[in-house]
C-alpha cells in the first residue's frame, strides 16, 4: 500500500507546470508579435517638459504651500532658490546646483539672453535668500511675495521662445 502525496511533495511539479504555461503563452505572444513586425515590448516615451514648464509649475505649487505663511520663511526661500537654480541649470547649461549664489550670478553675467535688469533682480532674490538662510534675517510678508514674483518674472524673461514664424528673406 502507497502512502498519500503531500503538498510538499507536489509543489516543485507544480511550479514546473505554472513556469512551462508561462513559457508557452510568452513563446505564442513573441511569435504573433513577430509575425506582424510589431516590438514585443512597447517603451512609451517620457515626455520632457521644458526647463520655464517646470519652474512655473513648481513656483505655483511653492505659492500653494503657503510656506511664509506658516511662519517657514527659511524652507520657503530654500525651495525658491532651487527652482530657481534647476531652471539656470537647465536653461542655460550652468552647473547652479553645486555653486553659490556669486558663482551663479558670475556665470550668468556672460550670457546673452540675459539683460542687466534681469540679472540684477535674480541677484537680489539670491542674496535675500542666503540672509533669510544664513544670517536668520526675516523679509517682510511683501518681500516674500514680490521674490515669488521676481523669480517668475525671471524665468518669462528669460525661457526660451519657439518661434513658429519664418524669417522673412
Amino acid at each position: 500500500m502507497r502512502a498519500p502525496l503531500t503538498f510538499r511533495e507536489i509543489l516543485p511539479w507544480i511550479i514546473v507546470g505554472l513556469v512551462a504555461v508561462g513559457l508557452i503563452i510568452f513563446l505564442i505572444y513573441y511569435l504573433r508579435k513577430r509575425k506582424k513586425k510589431e516590438p514585443v515590448f512597447r517603451i512609451r516615451p517620457r515626455i520632457k517638459l521644458k526647463p520655464h514648464e517646470v519652474a512655473l509649475t513648481e513656483f505655483e505649487k511653492l505659492r500653494a504651500k503657503q510656506l511664509w505663511q506658516q511662519g517657514k520663511v527659511k524652507v520657503y526661500y530654500t525651495e525658491l532658490t532651487d527652482i530657481l537654480r534647476h531652471y539656470i541649470e537647465g536653461r542655460f547649461s550652468v552647473a547652479a546646483m553645486e555653486s553659490t549664489s556669486a558663482e551663479i550670478l558670475h556665470n550668468l553675467l556672460g550670457v546673452k539672453e540675459i539683460n542687466r535688469s534681469v540679472w540684477d533682480e535674480v541677484g537680489k532674490i539670491l542674496m535675500q535668500a542666503d540672509m533669510v538662510k544664513f544670517a536668520k534675517e526675516t523679509p517682510t510678508p511683501d518681500q516674500n511675495e514680490k521674490n515669488l514674483e521676481k523669480g517668475i518674472q525671471f524665468v518669462n524673461d528669460t525661457m526660451q521662445r519657439d518661434d513658429p514664424t519664418p524669417a522673412l528673406p
